[in-house]
């Protein structure tokens, strides 16, 4: 599953890639092809406060109408190179609201209202889907010395982006509108084939 996720986003990365104006070399596809082959997935299990498939509440209002809940996915891979022995260790948190509209009878359910991204010890990301905020922290000197030790052109940038779409393997055909979105508002993430994403 992991696998076969990881495989359609990157064909919807190379497509989109592919889309941009005088994009004509089969350079980049061949690399992350190349690379794609190195990812081993050890595993994804989604988990809140150490309970397996399950979203916790915490208490919003006092009358208990509004609440926030969250779900944090962790996806643990490897490359298949002897530079890199560790083991990366990906968590993507969706964090979602539930309550009254004020001033209405209307309730909202679910709704999606920020994302962090993590690559634990190489950067976090967490980005408000209802205002595009954003702020980012980031080890770009490691994800250099990845690149290097995979003696790959990408720039950490791209190979960041690999790196993410691996840990969200788990979320199938939404993994690359998932990047795709909160990668668009970085300073350090967004790349040409993002743009058409603007104002999602």
């Amino acid at each position: 599953e992991l696998r076969r996720g990881l495989a359609r986003a990157v064909d919807t990365w190379i497509k989109a890639r592919a889309a941009l104006p005088g994009e004509d070399s089969g350079r980049f596809p061949s690399e992350i092809q190349r690379l794609v082959k190195l990812i081993a997935f050890e595993g994804s299990q989604r988990t809140q406060d150490g309970a397996a498939g399950t979203f916790v509440a915490e208490p919003g209002a006092s009358d208990g109408r509004e609440s926030v809940s969250r779900e944090v996915t962790t996806t643990r891979f490897r490359l298949a190179t002897p530079e890199i022995a560790a083991p990366f260790v990906f968590e993507a948190t969706h964090h979602m609201f539930s309550g009254s509209v004020l001033g209405t009878e209307r309730r909202i359910e679910d709704l999606l209202w920020k994302v962090e991204f993590e690559l634990i010890g190489f950067f976090l990301l967490v980005f408000h889907t209802q205002t595009y905020e954003i702020s980012e922290e980031i080890e770009r000197r490691l994800l250099s010395e990845v690149a290097s030790a995979l003696g790959t052109h990408l720039t950490p940038s791209e190979l960041g982006v690999l790196l993410m779409l691996a840990g969200n393997a788990c979320r199938g055909p939404l993994a690359w509108n998932d990047v795709e979105e909160v990668c668009f508002w970085t300073a350090n993430f967004s790349l040409p084939e993002f743009r058409g994403c603007a104002g999602t």
